[in-house]
């Protein structure tokens, strides 16, 4: 492994599905809460790790193809996230313009 890596992951973003299977919203709520304590717990100096706020205006009619996949829309609402996560954590990169 590289000892020097860095990322930024994104938390599940919910789909139609979560709206219609609690068992499965709960499933999406509990990874997303094991990465956060994960990206915490092996983020480090030498191979830090960012995790990207979900995008706030990701509304599942408007940004997905069919309630899963994104769409040109969601997929700069997904892209906005990153950029974002990259110039506030690591100065990299400017404000994302859609």
């Amino acid at each position: 492994a590289n000892p020097r890596l860095r990322a930024v992951l994104l938390p599940v973003i919910p789909n139609t599905r979560a709206e219609t299977d609690p068992p499965f919203a709960a499933a999406c709520e509990r990874f997303n809460e094991l990465l956060a304590k994960t990206v915490a717990d092996l983020s480090s100096p030498t191979s830090p790790l960012l995790l990207a706020s979900p995008p706030t205006d990701y509304a599942l009619p408007h940004a997905t193809y069919d309630g899963t996949h994104p769409n040109p829309h969601g997929e700069h609402r997904i892209a906005a996230a990153f950029a974002t996560a990259l110039h506030q954590g690591w100065a990299v990169g400017g404000p994302y313009r859609s």
